[in-house]
């Protein structure tokens, strides 16, 4: 079983057509946000946002996977039950419709340069 917990209904294409849209649970999980000015270019400010815990995220469930936010699933890689929506299908205009898949977010490392 799949749950949608973000805001807007998650359509799924398969060979260019809708194969599935999933509806809205009610339920959007969320990290803590904090915006920091860090400083300022040309008089523009220049800001960070650091994410802190997760709120609303229902208990992992045997069988059951939630669509949820990259920021969210990002939070928790350890949850094996988090899916993102993947390789995005967009309209003429560039807006996206829909996926043509579900991710799970893995962390395999990452190089600072």
């Amino acid at each position: 079983m799949i749950k949608n917990l973000t805001h807007h209904p998650v359509t799924i294409f398969k060979n260019n057509s809708v194969y599935r849209s999933i509806e809205p649970e009610g339920i959007v999980p969320r990290c803590q946000e904090e915006r920091i000015q860090i400083g300022e270019i040309d008089e523009i400010p220049i800001m960070t946002t650091r994410f802190g815990p997760v709120y609303n995220l229902p208990d992992k469930e045997e069988g059951v996977f939630l669509i949820v936010s990259p920021i969210v699933a990002n939070a928790l890689p350890e949850r094996d039950d988090l899916l993102v929506p993947d390789l995005l299908v967009r309209d003429s205009q560039g807006n996206i419709i829909g996926a043509e898949a579900l991710a799970r977010v893995t962390w395999w490392g990452c190089e600072t340069f």
